[in-house]
């Protein structure tokens, strides 16, 4: 015969005449994890909230292989397991050619109106250039563009971009919404290339690396819209000293060193910028630049003296500083702490001449 069972007073289960069974509590479920918080809708509002962590979150949603391209809502972002290839080095085969959806150790731009896009470029250990225009400088190779890629480095010797045409009349390469890590540098770019909404973050730092960001050289070049936060040297640099420059434009770019993310991640935490920006006419400058614009750039802390470093001579020529600014409220240390100053969300920089 079944033995009855009854409810005592809540507290458990018992057949008659035995002794209370009590309810063995069940803990709560853990609760669903929080969505990540969403990326601004645009790059404007990203630097309007005054904040670098919501500009983080626009260039994480918007840059490398898997980012939406808010210029075209049908270029879908891919996944790892979504792209092919065997990883080895891919050149160019024909003016034209559209590169997409690989993996690669790196790629050689040989020819006219090349696309590689969406692609994860993943540096060998004999890698030097994640991409490059080949032969490495004086090509005439024009109309070429890298976008929506990412250069996953793990602390190697490679650069991620090694641009350096030969000057001519229109674009010859244009970098745009790359992600790139891991590398000791930034790139080297040179006569009129462009680099623009690429987001420059958590470079390699080996024993005796000298970890720089974007450096332009030449005429007619454009950094504008880069979020760049990592640097021993600075996070962008005009280095005068290798050759004349001129029409160049810094325009938009945001700079700094480490970021502490509301979820607690650290982006780029051994970043050590000495400057925001090294523009400078070194020993080997022999003419002066013309049309050199330093426009409306954001500057969010995290240095080791100060704001900028050079000597080119501003205000004349066309040479143009202006709109540039605090992103966000942060103290630097420009050469000693006794000229310790803090910056105020969206207060102009002291050299901008206007």
């Amino acid at each position: 015969m079944t033995a009855l069972l009854y409810l005592a007073e809540d507290l458990g289960w018992a057949a008659r005449g035995q002794p209370l069974i009590p309810y063995v509590a069940t803990p709560p479920p853990d609760p669903d994890p929080e969505d990540p918080p969403p990326a601004p809708a645009s790059w404007q509002a990203a630097v309007d909230a005054m904040d670098v962590t919501q500009a983080v979150l626009w260039y994480e949603a918007y840059s490398g292989h898997d980012g939406i391209n808010p210029a075209d809502p049908f270029d879908m972002p891919l996944q790892v397991q979504d792209l092919t290839g065997t990883g080895a080095g891919i050149d160019s085969q024909y003016d034209g050619e559209v590169i997409e959806g690989k993996v690669a150790s790196r790629f050689r731009i040989r020819h006219n109106n090349v696309t590689i896009r969406r692609c994860r470029i993943v540096p060998s250990p004999t890698t030097i250039y994640a991409v490059q225009l080949y032969p490495t400088t004086g090509t005439t190779f024009t109309g070429c563009v890298v976008e929506f890629c990412t250069v996953a480095a793990s602390n190697t010797e490679a650069a991620p971009f090694m641009l350096r045409p030969a000057l001519t009349d229109s674009t010859a390469v244009t970098v745009r919404h790359n992600d790139v890590f891991g590398t000791i540098t930034g790139g080297r770019l040179e006569n009129r290339c462009v680099a623009e909404y690429n987001f420059f973050h958590d470079f390699g730092h080996p024993p005796g690396g000298h970890a720089s960001g974007i450096r332009f050289m030449g005429a007619h070049g454009i950094a504008r819209r880069n979020l760049l936060t990592d640097s021993s040297s600075s996070n962008l640099g005009m280095y005068l000293d290798q050759g004349f420059m001129h029409s160049v434009t810094y325009e938009g770019n945001i700079v700094g060193g480490t970021i502490t993310m509301p979820d607690g991640r650290v982006i780029s935490p051994q970043a050590s910028p000495s400057y925001g920006m090294i523009l400078g006419m070194g020993d080997g400058s022999t003419l002066e630049p013309y049309d050199l614009k330093i426009l409306d750039n954001y500057w969010y802390g995290g240095y080791q003296f100060g704001l900028t470093s050079g000597n080119i001579p501003w205000g004349v020529d066309g040479n143009v500083r202006s709109g540039n600014r605090a992103l966000q409220t942060f103290t630097v240390q420009p050469g000693s702490a006794s000229n310790e100053r803090t910056y105020l969300a969206g207060e102009l920089l002291p050299f901008n001449d206007q």
